[in-house]
C-alpha cells in the first residue's frame, strides 16, 4: 500500500534559448537587483555575459558573486549571502552546475534569515527558516545533479572534512533548462554528468520512501539512459573525453 506523500516540483522552462528569458522572468517576479552567482569556468565559457545582458535589458541591476567553489563550502555560501544582504538584492540567479545551485539555494535563505549555515543543518523542518528566501532562478549548465528541482542542498565543511545536508523545502522558484549549454560541453563533462544522472535515477528508484512519482521519473530516466549509452561510448572514445 502506498504511503502518504507530497509531490513538489520547481517550475521549469525548457528549450534551447530559454535562458534568454531570465530578465523578463526576474522582472515578472518583481525583482530590481539580482545576485548573479557563477564560477570561473562558466564565465570563461561565455555563458554568464548573455544572461547578465538579458537581466540588464529588463532593468535588473546585477551584483556578481563569481567565487563559487566545488562542493558548496559553507564559507562561500555565507560570503555570497553577506554580499546579497549588503547590496539589497531581491532575487538570486544561479548559473552553473550543482555546486553553484546548492550554494545559491542556501545563500538566498541566509540573505533574509539570521545565523549561519551551521544553524540550519541540525534538524529538519521549514519552520527553522523564519522568513522566506529571496526568489531563486537556476540556469543549470550540466545535466547530472538535478539541483534545480530538488528541495535540499549538500554543503561542505572543509575544516572537518565532512559534508552536511540542509534538507528543507528550499526549491528554486524556477529553472531555465537551456539545451544549448550541453551542445557545447566537452566529452569529459558529458560523461561525468551522465553517470551522475544515472546514480540519481537508481537512488530515487530504490529509496525506501520512494513513491509512484519517483518510480515514474526514475524508470523513464533509466530507460532513456540505456538508449543514450551507445552515444556516451562514442564520446568516451573521442579526443576530448580525457
Amino acid at each position: 500500500m502506498q504511503n502518504n506523500f507530497q509531490f513538489f516540483i520547481t517550475k521549469i522552462v525548457h528549450g534551447v534559448g530559454s535562458s534568454k528569458s531570465v530578465g523578463d522572468i526576474a522582472k515578472k517576479l518583481g525583482a530590481h537587483k539580482a545576485l548573479v552567482m557563477h564560477g570561473p569556468n562558466v564565465k570563461a565559457a561565455g555563458i554568464v555575459d548573455p544572461c547578465v545582458e538579458a537581466l540588464k535589458a529588463d532593468g535588473i541591476e546585477c551584483v556578481i558573486y563569481d567565487k563559487i567553489e566545488i562542493e558548496s563550502p559553507m564559507h562561500s555560501i555565507e560570503e555570497a549571502a553577506a554580499l546579497g544582504r549588503k547590496e539589497g538584492t531581491d532575487i538570486c540567479i544561479a548559473i552553473g552546475g550543482g555546486s553553484c545551485m546548492d550554494t545559491a539555494k542556501v545563500a538566498r535563505m541566509l540573505i533574509t534569515n539570521p545565523g549561519t549555515c551551521r544553524d540550519y543543518t541540525t534538524a529538519i523542518g521549514t519552520e527553522l527558516y523564519k522568513n522566506p528566501g529571496i526568489p531563486l532562478v537556476c540556469i543549470p549548465t550540466t545535466s547530472g545533479t538535478g539541483s534545480e528541482v530538488t528541495p535540499n542542498a549538500v554543503l561542505t565543511r572543509h575544516a572537518f572534512k565532512t559534508k552536511k545536508s540542509i534538507s528543507y523545502n528550499i526549491y528554486p522558484e524556477l529553472a531555465l533548462v537551456d539545451g544549448k549549454y550541453l551542445a557545447s560541453a566537452n566529452g569529459r563533462l558529458l560523461i561525468h554528468t551522465a553517470v551522475d544522472a544515472l546514480a540519481h535515477c537508481v537512488e530515487s528508484r530504490l529509496h525506501a520512501k520512494a513513491n509512484v512519482y519517483n518510480h515514474m521519473f526514475s524508470e523513464y530516466g533509466l530507460s532513456l539512459w540505456g538508449k543514450l549509452a551507445p552515444v556516451l561510448e562514442q564520446i568516451a572514445a573521442g579526443p576530448d573525453a580525457v
